[in-house]
């Protein structure tokens, strides 16, 4: 596939080189250049940005950051069943409870999966008992940053949240849609407080013009600008650590 973005680049070489510089850069003048992918773009995250479209396997993809932080603790604190955590039961073990009469979607309706990965903590789910832990209680476990991800499909919102020390990361803007971002165009301010990501979008369309989704090529962009990843076997295979919602089991 022609890489349209490659093209804007060259046509704005031939007006003005700084302009395709700067095209290219993503960011605003004097940044640094992103440094190439050179890898397989839907090997750690972009992979589940599709089906997640579809809210499969989950509709919230939740990423926590800090120093020591457990994702077991993560998961207890939003609710999950501890006798679960502690068993260190999986999600192919959940499908098997009940002499197998536990229906799929009661399953991941009313489950979480999590664990680590790319120094991040995450969490996958579709509804939380309650309204989920605030700020002061993640701070509490050592969270300093999080990346929160949620798709409601039948609506098309897709939404992109990022906080760092109990701080919105947003330009002010609030809610930030995916659907905003479109190939070719930075979604965010230039010199904003998410240029960083601009930059990171910008040089996942330089580096992959084989990928037709742009939900891939925004989460691609994602995981080079926080090193955000989700096992892909564990998940698809149900090995990844998995429980029931505590209230679900009283």
């Amino acid at each position: 596939m022609t890489n349209l973005v490659s093209g804007q680049a060259e046509l704005l070489d031939r007006i003005n080189p700084a302009w395709g510089s700067r095209f290219r850069n993503g960011g605003m003048d004097g940044t640094q250049p992103s440094t190439a992918c050179g890898r397989d773009p839907l090997e750690r995250l972009a992979w589940i940005a599709d089906s997640w479209r579809e809210q499969d396997p989950y509709t919230h993809l939740a990423f926590f950051r800090g120093e020591s932080i457990s994702a077991e603790q993560i998961a207890l604190l939003h609710g999950a069943d501890p006798a679960q955590i502690a068993a260190g039961t999986r999600l192919a073990d959940l499908r098997s409870m009940d002499g197998g009469t536990f229906d799929y979607w009661d399953i991941v309706w009313e489950t979480c999966c999590f664990g680590q990965a790319g120094g991040w903590a995450f969490l996958m789910y579709h509804e939380t008992p309650g309204f989920g832990p605030d700020v002061e209680a993640l701070a509490r476990l050592g969270v300093t940053e999080t990346v929160h991800l949620s798709a409601t499909s039948a609506k098309a919102i897709y939404t992109f949240a990022y906080m760092r020390d109990g701080r919105s990361i947003d330009d002010d803007w609030g809610v930030l849609e995916l659907i905003w971002y479109d190939r070719g165009r930075a979604p965010y301010f230039r010199g904003g407080q998410l240029d960083f990501l601009n930059q990171a979008i910008r040089r996942a369309e330089l580096d992959h013009p084989e990928l037709t989704s742009e939900f891939e090529l925004y989460f691609h962009a994602l995981e080079d600008a926080f090193d955000l990843q989700l096992p892909r076997r564990d998940i698809q295979q149900g090995t990844v650590r998995a429980a029931r919602w505590a209230r679900r089991n009283s």
